[in-house]
């Protein structure tokens, strides 16, 4: 990803599905066409592809479609991005949240599903509830206007994505049924 540092960048990795979101993902990149220098970078494939093509055409701020990626390469688009986007009607427990912080990039997300049981507790206040785009815009706003709330959220994030692996997980899961 050629990256113009002056910008900020806004990611999306999903299913592009009403489902997850997509169909906020112009919506919200609208609401924010007052900040200079922000693009959203969409990766992902799915039902709503030609819809938030469309979309992203006509959208006052610049909404990038990368198509699928492979998973290998996504951690660069994690690193290179400056605010993670989850906008999900529905989660279980997104392994995308966790990539986000393990890369270091505070996020914007729904507050869904088990979203809120793998997050820090400082973070919550950066969940919305569902569909809610103009909360999405608010919390976008406030990651990137405020670099010390940003960078601690950035630490604790990556501090917090240190607690999670295989092992524990399957420990975890078996004391369930223990």
């Amino acid at each position: 990803m050629n990256l113009d540092h002056a910008k900020k960048y806004i990611l999306f990795v999903h299913r592009l599905s009403e489902r997850k979101g997509a169909d906020l993902i112009a919506k919200t990149a609208a609401r924010l066409a007052s900040l200079e220098n922000i693009e959203f970078v969409v990766a992902g494939d799915g039902p709503y592809r030609e819809k938030l093509k469309e979309e992203a055409m006509i959208s006052t701020v610049p909404v990038k479609m990368l198509g699928k990626i492979p998973n290998a390469k996504i951690p660069n688009y994690f690193r290179a991005a400056d605010i993670f986007f989850m906008p999900s009607r529905e989660e279980g427990s997104p392994h995308v949240i966790l990539e986000a912080m393990a890369a270091g990039t505070p996020f914007v997300a729904a507050d869904v599903g088990g979203v809120r049981e793998i997050i820090p507790k400082e973070a919550e206040e950066f969940l919305c509830p569902a569909e809610n785009i103009e909360a999405f815009s608010e919390k976008i706003k406030e990651l990137l206007g405020d670099s010390q709330r940003y960078a601690a959220f950035r630490e604790t994030g990556l501090r917090h994505a240190k607690n999670f692996s295989l092992e524990r997980g399957v420990k975890e899961f078996i004391a369930l049924f223990e």
